[in-house]
């Protein structure tokens, strides 16, 4: 969840990268000379062998040991559900099997003498968890705690006791199995969270339809030493999640182990906020949907409501899986004796009045991911409760921090929504609130404490208004449809009695640049967007505007995106207006002073998204209305 520059993140993806890593330098990944072909993952093999000859039964007891990202204690923990197998000295496999919960083995050999391995692998393609943890994308090597012992051929019984992975070993195989560890403790948390008779009395669940069960196989990429930046022609420390095979660069995660073979550097193989926020970004894709373009957040400023969101998302999922309210990303915990912590280490709990992604004004909320991972933590969690500290997987531990009202099945139900809804694209936090709005108003109780009218820094007020986030689409692809007459005041959508949309003066926000170019423009106080169905047939799509008295208006150019556009990137700009044609309209209403048009002609059917961008919005100008038309029809908003 760290800083990124938004120009890497959507070069080359032909979906996109969700990440959490430091700025970094890139070249253009698109253009790879030598592109590796992805490989193979050798077949899973649980399959228990049986001998009709006289057998020996061997069993073991198997952990591994990692750094506690609360306080770099050393931790010991079962390594459960994983694919194990026993070679002779020939390395063939004379038996194979998973371990169990606490972490124990046990199968039958042939009573032959001779020396043995038993393996333990970083995988598990079983009920509890779907997941391998590999070495790279092209070779797919899993990692395995091996440990050798020998038969003498008399034995009955063999128990090997406690094998235990080591921290500081050569290949540091712990550290993949912490990356294991904490996706089936996710599988875990959402076996006890997403069932049936869970919804709240009173409350629909309308897209739960059935109990949870396990998620999707995902293969995870890490190696001791390397940033997965490399895998991007990049430099410095960053992990990721790709949705999407292109350009060289494969599905699935990408978790930070350190750089150019150091582990005195910061790494992400301990951080289980980190493994667990990317994780969290898998299951938006196997079971919701995310428009997220990708791009460039810090957790410190306004950004797309649709990385707003996806990214709020995946901060939520980890505090609430691992009964923690805070997210935490260490740095240098491989080698420090001191745990140090990044900038990122922010609160999740609504009693600390933490300053960061705070929003001021009321609709800004949606658009900070902070403040989404706050609503969605605070709608279902008891405030005030201390973190845990172990990391004890929830079929063990009880869920202290879930309300008895609204629960973690509320979310997941807002959450599959995205996907299952006829939506046409930019989903965000608007969304999920309005599906959360919408489930939770069959119990009072319940909705008043989502949507309480009180103050935000009243630490008992409602998450929906503290945050000063919406439900509704006005500030974010409200649907815009033709009608014939200026269209009717609608305070929802914030149009007027006159049917004008409004930029306050002042309101709007300098734009930021990079190099010479435009990087940056707040996308709630310096732009509007529409989204507009486009029927193939040919017009003209219009936008005129004015000031409320006789000072100049905000500049305001008119762009039309694609549904899946990235803001400023030229490239999304199917058309564009964005001269100023001051008291120039012969057509526009008495008073206006500006007019942008586009023409449609030759444009496919489909949905677009329309977007109004003050021009030079640190020029304080008066406050500008403004209208959209298409032809001579009145372009206005319409409900979901």
């Amino acid at each position: 969840m760290r800083d990124l520059k938004q120009l890497f993140l959507y070069v080359f993806i032909a979906g996109y990268i969700v990440s959490c890593g430091p700025s970094f330098n890139s070249s253009n990944p698109s253009n790879q000379s030598n592109v590796r072909p992805e490989g193979t993952e050798a077949a899973y093999n649980a399959t228990s062998i049986t001998y009709s000859v006289p057998t020996v039964s061997i069993n073991a007891t198997v952990s591994f040991k990692r750094y506690s990202d609360y306080n770099r204690d050393v931790q010991a923990l079962a390594i459960s559900y994983a694919e194990f197998h026993i070679y002779n000295s020939a390395g063939q496999i004379v038996q194979a099997g998973e371990t169990g919960a606490s972490g124990e083995i046990s199968g039958y050999l042939p009573k032959n003498a001779g020396s043995y391995t038993l393996a333990v692998n970083t995988r598990s393609n079983n009920a509890q968890l779907m997941a391998s943890i590999l070495n790279n994308p092209y070779d797919k090597q899993y990692y395995s705690l091996k440990y050798s012992f020998t038969l003498s051929g008399s034995e009955t019984n063999l128990n090997l006791g406690q094998v235990t992975a080591e921290i500081n070993t050569e290949k540091k195989e712990s550290a993949a199995f912490n990356i294991l560890y904490n996706l089936l403790l996710a599988n875990q948390f959402l076996r006890t969270q997403v069932k049936t008779d869970q919804c709240p009395a009173g409350t629909s669940c309308t897209y739960v339809t059935q109990n949870f069960t396990v998620a999707p196989k995902v293969q995870v990429y890490w190696t001791k030493g390397l940033t997965p930046a490399v895998y991007l022609n990049a430099t410095g420390p960053i992990s990721y999640y790709v949705p999407e095979s292109s350009g060289g660069v494969y599905t699935g995660l990408y978790i930070l182990g350190g750089i150019d073979d150091d582990l005195c550097v910061d790494t992400d193989h301990f951080d289980n906020s980190v493994i667990l926020h990317e994780y969290g970004h898998f299951l938006e894709k196997a079971f919701s949907r995310s428009d997220s373009p990708g791009g460039s957040h810090n957790g410190q400023k306004i950004i797309d409501p649709r990385l707003a969101w996806s990214e709020g998302w995946a901060n939520f999922f980890q505090g609430i899986v691992l009964n923690r309210n805070y997210y935490r990303d260490t740095t240098k915990i491989d080698c420090s004796s001191t745990i140090q912590y990044s900038f990122k280490d922010f609160p999740l709990e609504q009693e600390v009045l933490d300053s960061r992604d705070r929003p001021y004004n009321t609709g800004e909320g949606n658009f900070r991911e902070i403040s989404v991972s706050r609503l969605l933590y605070n709608t279902v969690a008891t405030p005030g409760n201390s973190a845990d500290t172990t990391g004890e997987l929830w079929a063990t531990a009880p869920i202290v921090q879930i309300t008895s009202d609204a629960k973690f099945i509320n979310i997941w139900n807002a959450f599959l929504g995205l996907k299952m809804s006829a939506l046409a694209g930019g989903r965000s936090s608007h969304f999920i609130n309005y599906f959360l709005k919408s489930d939770l108003s069959g119990n009072g109780v319940i909705a008043n404490s989502f949507t309480a009218d009180e103050d935000y820094l009243n630490p008992g007020s409602a998450p929906l208004t503290r945050e000063k986030q919406r439900a509704t689409l006005n500030d974010w692809t409200q649907q815009v449809t033709t009608q014939s007459s200026v269209c009717p005041t609608n305070t929802d959508a914030s149009v007027n009695s006159s049917g004008y949309w409004t930029f306050l003066s002042g309101s709007p926000k300098a734009d930021e640049s990079l190099n010479g170019s435009l990087s940056w423009s707040d996308m709630f106080n310096s732009n509007d967007f529409y989204l507009y169905y486009h029927d193939g047939n040919q017009t003209t799509l219009s936008l005129e505007y004015k000031s409320v008295n006789s000072s100049e208006p905000y500049n305001l150019d008119l762009f039309l995106y694609t549904s899946s556009f990235i803001h400023l990137n030229n490239e999304d700009k199917l058309k564009k207006s964005e001269s100023y044609y001051a008291y120039e309209c012969k057509t526009c209403a008495p008073g206006f002073s500006g007019y942008e048009a586009i023409d449609l002609a030759g444009l496919p059917a489909g949905h677009y998204y329309l977007n109004i961008k003050v021009d030079q919005p640190n020029l304080v100008k008066s406050e500008t209305q403004y209208r959209l038309m298409l032809g001579s029809q009145f372009l206005c908003p319409h409900s979901p």
